[in-house]
């Protein structure tokens, strides 16, 4: 007699009764991890780790945009015409920062794009290498 069929039908419940038994514990730890993994602080963070530039830009745009759109143009220094060249060191050190800004989200979207584009493109020619 064989030991893995069982022949019985008694047997044979028996054996399905544990496979469904250790079906369910694996699917019960997978279920586990999968919501911890789709919890939204952890999918923040993971974010955040992997685009922080991306989230470091997009923080000060949106903070000088509730500036902008919150505080009326009364109250706020931005409202001079006058060049920032005028307007002393704080004008000076905006006009600093912004260049540098723009110059790192620059560099950053080219960096992303490259490398998109290059896996993209290694995808396609090891696919057309493999048919």
């Amino acid at each position: 007699m064989d030991r893995g069929n069982p022949t019985t039908p008694a047997a044979l419940k028996l054996a399905l009764v544990q496979q469904l038994h250790s079906a369910r514990a694996a699917l019960s730890h997978e279920a586990r991890l999968a919501q911890v993994d789709l919890q939204p602080a952890a999918l923040v963070r993971r974010s955040f780790a992997e685009h922080r530039t991306a989230w470091l830009i997009g923080g000060a745009v949106t903070g000088i945009l509730l500036i902008r759109v919150l505080l009326p143009a009364k109250n706020r220094s931005d409202k001079n015409s006058e060049p920032a060249k005028k307007r002393g060191f704080r004008g000076l050190f905006t006009t600093l920062a912004l260049s540098l800004a723009r110059r790192a989200a620059m560099n950053y979207a080219t960096d992303h794009f490259k490398d998109t584009a290059q896996s993209y493109l290694d995808s396609l020619i090891n696919r057309q290498g493999k048919a």
